[in-house]
């Protein structure tokens, strides 16, 4: 399972290096991060109630997700501004 987080974590690392940061790319890996979150939610239901630790890991992969939602585009949109209003567009 290791080697799922740690090429999960270089998909992360390696879109946010681009520039600008594909926001397709950044929707994919949070919908991969909510699908865990979701997980351990499957999880709490028929299992019952797991260690303090999942339930804060549970909290962070269903919460993050949406802030990755909506901050996805932001750097194509800043960069888009910025071209139009260089262009005067």
């Amino acid at each position: 399972m290791g080697a799922v987080f740690a090429g999960y974590g270089g998909a992360w690392i390696r879109a946010a290096r681009q520039a600008p940061v594909p926001a397709r790319e950044v929707r994919w890996l949070a919908a991969v991060l909510l699908l865990g979150g979701l997980g351990r939610v499957l999880s709490l239901a028929v299992d019952g109630r797991p260690h303090g630790f999942q339930l804060l890991l549970m909290a962070i992969e269903l919460g993050l997700p949406p802030v990755y939602f909506w901050l996805a585009g932001a750097d194509e949109r800043a960069r888009a501004s910025a071209v139009a209003h260089a262009t005067g567009a």
